[in-house]
């Protein structure tokens, strides 16, 4: 893995367009709002990605064809001393959750996510959610 200096972090913003869900905690690395570190398989146009956020959270994107890239995530993820007490792991893709997930047996739990859109329109139908009064603009 490549470890990308903190202005190079841009290079890796075609990797997170189109993604299920928004990963806020990545932009917030990428954006120098937070700690962390981004790791590539190509340092000038990388196609697989791990980013690491200071608070545990760490998202991995991309294709996953690099093999070497792959391991070192594998190796990375295996390896006590670059964790905390506890990591969440985010894969953009099922591909790249199924190459991972056999290597980290015994040493990770499989979690799913939901994610739901707030309906306003909805929400105006509400005159009070469990007594209390909503007053909105």
């Amino acid at each position: 893995m490549i470890e990308l200096s903190k202005d190079e972090y841009n290079r890796v913003l075609p990797l997170l367009k189109n993604l299920a869900f928004e990963p806020v905690f990545a932009y917030s690395v990428i954006d120098n709002n937070q700690a962390g570190k981004v790791f590539v398989d190509h340092s000038v146009n990388p196609a697989s990605i791990l980013i690491i956020h200071s608070y545990g959270q760490y998202l991995l994107a991309g294709n996953g064809e690099n093999k070497r890239f792959m391991d070192d995530v594998v190796e990375f993820l295996m390896n006590d001393q670059n964790h905390s007490n506890y990591y969440d792991l985010f894969a953009t893709t099922t591909e790249l959750l199924f190459q991972i997930s056999g290597r980290l047996a015994g040493r990770s739990v499989l979690l799913n996510r939901s994610f739901f859109t707030f309906d306003l329109s909805k929400f105006h139908d509400l005159k009070t959610i469990n007594t209390f009064p909503i007053n909105l603009y």
